[in-house]
């Protein structure tokens, strides 16, 4: 498992589509920068967080916004270490993007304080239990583990 953090919109889906791929190999420590596009056509398919069922992640190479999976499960109610302990159980090579989302204001909605803390803490599990995990700037990778 890779796991790639970062601000949204930095080019963590389609970084992460390139990993999968195979087409790319950071070293610890060292940056790379990755100019994709937006509008490029997609290599691998992607498991969505805002949008695709759960089983999805179970099987698709590439997961991204990781934080609307954490989100909808707990609207749902359901367990995040289950999910991600079934995730890691079934699809051990995946690439998961997630946001960070928990650098800015303190909401006043406790269910987007739940959210959010919710979503750091997957954040840990899931750095924790990753081979490489890689910080994404500005279209600029760093790998921290």
């Amino acid at each position: 498992m890779i796991f790639i953090t970062g601000g949204a919109w930095q080019g963590k889906t389609a970084f992460a589509e390139t990993l999968a791929a195979g087409r790319a190999t950071p070293g610890i420590g060292e940056h790379v920068l990755y100019t994709g596009s937006k509008t490029e056509e997609r290599t691998l398919p992607v498991a969505s967080g805002r949008r695709d069922p759960f089983e999805t992640a179970l099987e698709r190479p590439v997961i991204s916004g990781f934080h609307y999976f954490v989100r909808r499960l707990l609207w749902e109610e359901r367990d995040v270490n289950e999910f991600i302990a079934a995730i890691e159980a079934k699809n051990p090579d995946v690439v998961i993007t997630a946001d960070e989302i928990g650098c800015g204001i303190v909401p006043v909605d406790p269910e987007e304080r739940a959210w959010r803390e919710a979503a750091g803490r997957a954040a840990e599990k899931l750095a924790a239990d990753s081979e490489a995990v890689y910080r994404m700037i500005c279209g600029i990778a760093t790998r921290l583990k």
